[in-house]
């Protein structure tokens, strides 16, 4: 009997550490599933990436682009990323693909320099359980002035999801 009330204080303990630590996870881990977008580039709302690669301003000059293949994009497919660059040397390049009306989990894969101004990575977008999905792709410009990003929208649909 004297061992219930050690067990029950130990369990009590335990639950507050794990809810401290999940309080503290998300108070300062935001930044894994949001990343710091720091400055902002200017992106074509008109932009199509599933017809075409879409560009950016940078806000220091110069320009980004963006072409996701093959086209059009589909959930569960490897998809080829592409970014071009111009007017500024990035140490980094990654694509954070987020879902817009639900979170569909961590997928930022970062790309590797095919030259000083191309990088090259893939990626597969995770099935939504929804007939259609918007997604942003942002890409994430690390350089040694700070984080510049540049998010493109564009929407999905599951293969087997009916047309109207």
């Amino acid at each position: 009997m004297a061992d219930r009330p050690s067990r029950r204080t130990l369990l009590g303990l335990i639950a507050v550490l794990l809810i401290a630590l999940l309080a503290v996870l998300l108070w300062r881990g935001q930044w894994i599933v949001a990343p710091d977008e720091g400055r902002v580039a200017s992106v074509d709302p008109g932009c199509d990436l599933h017809a075409e690669a879409c560009y950016a301003e940078l806000p220091d000059g110069g320009e980004l682009r963006l072409a996701i293949r093959p086209r059009p994009i589909r959930m569960r497919e490897r998809l080829e990323l592409e970014v071009t660059v111009s007017g500024v040397e990035p140490e980094r390049v990654q694509v954070d693909f987020q879902g817009v009306e639900m979170f569909m989990g961590y997928n930022r894969p970062e790309l590797e320099p095919v030259n000083a101004r191309v990088f090259q990575g893939e990626a597969v977008l995770p099935l939504c359980l929804t007939d259609e999905m918007t997604w942003e792709a942002q890409v994430l410009l690390d350089t040694a002035e700070g984080r510049t990003s540049a998010p493109f929208r564009f929407a999905t649909q599951r293969d087997d999801a009916a047309e109207p």
